[in-house]
C-alpha cells in the first residue's frame, strides 16, 4: 500500500528478523544439545541449520511433518516434566516469590515473550490456510492458551523443585 520502495524495506527488515530469531533458536536448541555430545554448539548449530535447510528443500509437506513430530516431542516432555517435578516440589523453595521485585519479573517476561514472537508472524501466510478468517483467530488463541497455561504450571513446578542457587548467574 505504501509502494515498492517501502515494502522493500519492510520484506528486507522482515527478512532480517527471521534471519536472527533463527539464529538465536538454533543457538539456544544447539546448547542444550551439546550437553549430549562433545561437539560444540557451532558445530551442533550449524549441523541442526543445515538440516532444516534440507529439509525445506524435500518440500512443505514432509517439513511440515517433521515439524509436526517435534511439537509432539516437545510437548509430552514438558508434560513428563510436570507431571515428575509435581510429585517433588517444596513450596519452601518458593519464598520470597519476588527476589528481585517488579523489576526482575519484568525481566522474566520479556525472555518468556521471545517463545511467543512467532505467533504473530502467522498472518503472513494466511492464503495458505483453509478458511482463515476462522481458523487463523482460533489457531492463535488456542496456541497461545495452551502455551501460557503449559510454560506457566511448567514454571511454577520447577521454582518449587529445583534450588535457585544453582540458577543464579545463569
Amino acid at each position: 500500500s505504501l509502494g515498492p520502495v517501502f515494502g522493500t524495506i519492510s520484506g528486507l527488515g522482515n527478512w532480517g528478523v527471521v534471519c536472527l530469531k533463527s539464529a538465536f533458536a538454533l543457538a539456544g536448541l544447539a546448547a542444550y544439545l551439546s550437553l549430549f555430545t562433545d561437539v560444540s554448539p557451532k558445530g551442533v548449530a550449524i549441523g541442526i541449520g543445515l538440516f532444516l535447510l534440507g529439509l525445506n528443500f524435500v518440500g512443505v509437506k514432509k517439513a511440515s511433518g517433521f515439524q509436526t513430530l517435534i511439537v509432539f516431542i516437545t510437548l509430552v516432555t514438558l508434560l513428563i516434566l510436570i507431571v515428575g517435578g509435581a510429585g517433588i516440589m517444596e513450596t519452601k523453595r518458593m519464598e520470597p516469590f519476588f527476589t528481585d521485585g517488579a523489576v526482575g519479573f519484568g525481566i522474566a517476561i520479556n525472555l518468556v515473550f521471545v517463545s511467543y514472537a512467532g505467533v504473530t508472524k502467522v498472518a503472513s501466510f494466511a492464503e495458505e490456510i483453509k478458511n482463515p478468517e476462522k481458523n487463523l483467530p482460533l489457531g492463535i488463541l488456542l496456541a497461545l492458551g495452551i502455551m501460557v497455561v503449559i510454560y506457566g504450571v511448567l514454571t511454577f513446578v520447577l521454582y518449587a523443585t529445583v534450588d535457585m542457587s544453582l540458577l543464579e548467574g545463569s
